[in-house]
């Protein structure tokens, strides 16, 4: 994931050149659709088992991401770095993939795996604070229905195309004229 993140961010240091480069803003999207899903993939699955040291390395990632965003320097502190880049830090975003991830699979059907085995994962603190803070468990969960589509190949359905419309109307007739015969084949 670092290596990815990091080859990432390099492309997007290209494109920040001092004199000629991308604006804030287009960095910021080259960010948030390159980079940072590096570091959303899964991360509902593993945030919780990931060491400090780990969690601080994409941080770091980030972190050299907003510079590029900015274009502050290394001494910039990271409290006023991540908000002048438009960002939330990396375990603030986790947290809250984690928290919806969790009460998308608690309103699935009850035979559902995903739901049975939601009541099992492990919880980050932050995703624990972001569901009590919502309240949702005060109120009812709205079950989502799974239906499976039926394959097109299943359909019973004849598809035929009149095209006696084409026929009858020319092109050399008027818009007129080409109305009235489509009007009258329709009833």
């Amino acid at each position: 994931t670092l290596t990815k993140m990091a080859k990432r961010r390099a492309l997007m240091a290209r494109l920040a050149g001092t004199n000629w480069g991308c604006s804030r803003a287009t960095l910021r999207t080259t960010y948030t659709a390159c980079v940072q899903p590096v570091a959303d993939y899964a991360a509902t699955a593993w945030r919780p088992y990931i060491s400090d040291a780990a969690s601080r390395a994409l941080a770091v990632e980030q972190n050299k991401a907003a510079r590029i965003i900015t274009g502050c320097v290394g001494a910039t502190r990271i409290g006023a770095l991540l908000p002048e880049a438009g960002l939330e830090p990396l375990s603030v975003r986790a947290d809250r993939l984690q928290a919806t991830a969790t009460e998308r699979y608690r309103r699935l059907p009850d035979n559902c795996p995903a739901h049975r085995c939601c009541e099992d994962i492990k919880l980050t603190e932050g995703a624990k604070k972001l569901l009590e803070t919502a309240g949702l468990n005060e109120y009812q969960r709205e079950r989502f229905p799974i239906t499976a589509p039926m394959p097109p190949w299943q359909y019973n359905v004849q598809i035929e195309f009149d095209f006696s419309v084409a026929e009858r109307a020319s092109r050399k007739d008027t818009a007129e004229a080409r109305k009235v015969v489509v009007m009258n084949r329709l009833q």
